[in-house]
């Protein structure tokens, strides 16, 4: 079968989705987790993250290495300490990160985007990228600098009141900023990824807040009560069917 990444004629991995290190604290104490949509109705535990035939190894382990990188400065973002970033707190709601390695965190964060999109998974269906799809392909195939102002990518913190959860992973339909470019988020380990979907955006488009060559973030804290609108996957958590699978969860 064929590669989506490399294009090659080679056996497929069950890859995932979104990486398997995501959901180390989604699952309960029976390996489950319960996946919520708005476009799928049908509740249903899964015992693993979502997977499909898509990459063969060699391309797999290109993208788990971005990933595992990713991983790990999430958890630390999420803690607010580490032993490679410098992390600092310089406003009520803000934190300084600096020596992230730019390359790695941004091809973690666009793999995981483009994945979105080349999946047949009912769950991601809202991932449509379009002539972006292979232009992306051609990025994460290929060994080259990815400038900042190409798809700048902004990060998130999310907390309900002050509380910080890494137990969450959550998608969004796309959405639209600066004078009606694109954008696409997902949240993973409790942090809001947003990816500007353009490879000419000026300094001008976009907030001072994108992922800097230099290895420099803001991250601002928001709070999840901004996502409570009608037609939010929030709303899902709170119908009938929804809390009985919760409570076969913690029973």
């Amino acid at each position: 079968m064929t590669c989506r990444l490399c294009l090659e004629t080679r056996p497929l991995c069950g890859s995932h989705i979104i990486s398997e290190c995501f959901y180390e604290k989604i699952y309960d104490d029976k390996h489950r987790f319960l996946p919520i949509s708005t476009e799928v109705e049908r509740l249903k535990f899964q015992q693993k993250g979502f997977r499909e035939d898509l990459l063969c190894r060699a391309c797999e382990s290109r993208l788990s290495e971005w990933e595992s990188t990713l991983k790990r400065d999430f958890v630390d973002i999420g803690k607010e300490q580490s032993n490679f970033l410098t992390i600092n707190r310089v406003h009520e709601e803000i934190i300084k990160v600096q020596n992230i390695n730019y390359d790695y965190f941004k091809r973690g964060i666009l793999s995981i985007l483009w994945r979105l999109s080349i999946t047949s998974h009912p769950f991601y269906s809202k991932y449509q990228l379009g002539p972006y799809e292979d232009k992306l392909r051609m990025i994460l195939k290929e060994d080259g600098h990815i400038p900042e102002l190409h798809y700048p990518i902004m990060i998130s913190k999310c907390k309900l009141d002050q509380q910080f959860f890494p137990d969450i992973i959550m998608g969004f339909p796309p959405g639209k900023i600066a004078k009606s470019r694109t954008v696409y988020r997902f949240i993973i380990w409790g942090i809001l990824v947003t990816v500007l979907v353009t490879d000419h955006a000026a300094s001008n488009d976009i907030e001072s807040i994108i992922l800097r060559e230099n290895g420099e973030l803001f991250i601002p804290d928001i709070q999840y009560t901004m996502f409570a609108h009608p037609q939010s996957v929030i709303k899902r958590i709170f119908d009938d069917d929804v809390r009985d699978m919760f409570a076969k969860m913690t029973s």
